[in-house]
C-alpha cells in the first residue's frame, strides 16, 4: 500500500484499536535556543482526530557566560508533549516546572498568509505561508500532498502537513526528516497522562513562565563573580510565546 493511498484512508476512517497501523509519524529535527541551542528528535503522531507532538524531553541545559559555567535543571517553556484534539477544539500540554503540569486551551485561529515559492522536503513539493503567532512571526513549507492541517507543536490551519516552520529569528525550527506509519503508537499512552482535571488556563501558563524564568535570570545573575555582566541574554526573548494575542 502506497503513502498516498494510506493517507487517504486516515482521513476517511478514524483511528481504532483495529486500525493502530493508520497512525501516521512524521518525524522532525527540532533546534530551540532557549538560550543555548538544544536538538530535539521530535515525533508528530496524527490520526484522524488529533495530532500529539512529543518534542521528547530536555531537562538540563548549561550557560556559559564569563567562563562560568551555570547547570539550570527542569527546562520545559514550551512543554513535552503538545496534543492537539479536533473533535473537541482544544490543545493540552503536558510540561514540567519542578513538578510535571498540564495546560488546556482552544485550538487558536491561525491567519496564515499564503506566499510564492516551493522547495521539495521528503520528495514532496510544499509551498509556503507565513503567520504571526503570539509574539513571534512564522515561515512554513507545508505539503498538500498530505492533507492534513497540522504540524509540529501547536500548528494547524493549513491545507496540507507542515514539514518544516521556523520563526523570523530562528529561535525554533521544525523540519521533517522522515514519514512512516506505526502500527503500535507510543500516542496512544498519553490518554492516561492528558487525562485530567487539574489543568491550568493559556493565561496562567503565561504567568506562570515569565515569572519563573524571570527568577531563573535573577539567579544566573546572582552567580556572577562580581563586576561580571550577563550580556545579551533575557529567557523572555527565548520563550515561544511572548503574547496570546495570535496576531503579534
Amino acid at each position: 500500500m502506497n503513502l498516498f493511498f494510506k493517507i487517504s484512508i486516515l482521513i476517511v476512517i478514524p483511528l481504532s484499536s483495529s486500525a493502530q497501523g493508520n497512525t501516521l509519524l512524521l518525524k522532525y529535527s527540532t533546534t530551540y535556543y532557549n538560550p543555548n541551542k538544544t536538538i530535539y528528535q521530535s515525533d508528530l503522531y496524527i490520526s484522524k482526530d488529533k495530532g500529539t507532538f512529543y518534542w521528547n524531553n530536555k531537562t538540563e541545559e548549561r550557560f556559559e557566560n564569563n567562563g562560568l559555567n551555570i547547570a539550570v535543571s527542569a527546562l520545559d517553556t514550551v512543554g513535552t508533549i503538545n496534543q492537539i484534539n479536533f473533535l473537541d477544539n482544544e490543545i493540552k500540554t503536558s510540561f514540567t516546572f519542578g513538578r510535571r503540569r498540564l495546560l488546556n486551551e482552544a485550538i487558536p485561529i491561525m491567519n496564515w498568509e499564503f506566499l510564492d515559492g516551493t522547495q521539495s522536503i521528503l520528495g514532496y513539493e510544499c509551498k509556503k505561508a507565513k503567520l504571526k503567532f503570539r509574539g513571534r512571526e512564522y515561515i512554513a513549507w507545508y505539503a498538500d500532498e498530505i492533507p492534513l492541517s497540522i504540524g509540529p507543536w501547536k500548528f494547524t490551519g493549513l491545507p496540507g502537513a507542515i514539514l518544516e516552520v521556523y520563526d523570523e529569528n530562528h529561535i525554533v525550527t521544525f523540519k521533517c526528516y522522515k514519514i512512516n506509519f506505526e502500527e503500535n503508537p507510543k500516542e496512544i499512552a498519553t490518554e492516561n497522562l492528558l487525562n485530567s482535571k487539574e489543568f491550568i488556563s493559556i493565561n496562567e501558563y503565561i504567568s506562570l513562565i515569565d515569572n519563573f524564568m524571570k527568577s531563573i535570570e535573577n539567579s544566573i545573575k546572582s552567580k556572577l563573580p562580581r563586576g561580571a555582566r550577563l550580556d545579551n541574554f533575557s529567557y523572555q526573548n527565548n520563550q515561544l510565546e511572548l503574547s496570546l494575542d495570535t496576531q503579534e
